[in-house]
């Protein structure tokens, strides 16, 4: 372990780094999707799961 503390010190960085970049990603949809109901007075988030129920029907 004291051979690769370098290595284990970069790999805990990334996990950090990776885990704020997804929840930037996550205010991002929130924000696009807020807008969209604001344009287009209809709700999207639910839609997503009504597509694949959909597609599963047909």
């Amino acid at each position: 372990m004291k051979t690769s503390s370098k290595t284990v010190v970069s790999g805990t960085n990334l996990v950090v780094v990776l885990k704020h970049l997804q929840r930037i990603s996550e205010h991002c949809t929130n924000v696009a999707e807020y807008f969209f109901f604001r344009i287009n007075a209809k709700i999207i988030k639910h839609d997503k799961f009504a597509d694949t129920e959909k597609g599963e029907d047909e």
